[in-house]
């Protein structure tokens, strides 16, 4: 694999968080309203750009093993808003999870000789590791999702 440049991977995982569709409809959409890079806080987001999904990096992870084979880990974080208004929220995080685990979990493998989503090619692999956070907006009708996504590239 040649050097992949940070910005490749980041461009790659939006254009497939905005290409995801939902089994159920969130709020009547089945799919994203917005998606970017720049995050934004929920009560900046109205309500119609709602289902909303944001892609941030805050951690990165440069180590080598063996004789000093590099390994780059780009620690991201999918952080995602929905209007609970008129639905159960919990029921919405489900289906945004769903989603996540059929766009990067263990069904979106494409390199079947190592069992891993490589992005199709672009990358080691890349997989939702961590602990998944979950708000329902049992209080407030906002819903938050924050899912951990870990890459692993040359």
């Amino acid at each position: 694999m040649t050097q992949v440049l940070r910005k490749q991977v980041m461009d790659k995982i939006l254009t497939t968080i905005q290409t995801m569709t939902f089994a159920t409809p969130i709020n009547g959409q089945s799919s994203w309203q917005s998606v970017n890079k720049k995050l934004k806080l929920w009560a900046d987001v109205p309500p119609d750009q709602q289902p909303a999904a944001f892609l941030v990096t805050h951690k990165e992870i440069d180590d080598y093993v063996g004789l000093g084979l590099s390994r780059r880990r780009l620690e991201l974080m999918i952080m995602c808003y929905s209007r609970s208004d008129n639905s159960i929220g919990q029921d919405d995080l489900d289906i945004m999870m769903d989603s996540f685990e059929t766009s990067f979990g263990q069904n979106a493998v494409d390199n079947f000789s190592t069992n891993q989503n490589t992005l199709g090619g672009l990358v080691y692999w890349c997989r939702i590791e961590g602990k998944v956070f979950k708000d329902p907006g049992d209080i407030d009708n906002q819903t938050l999702l924050f899912i951990p996504l870990v890459v692993e590239m040359p």
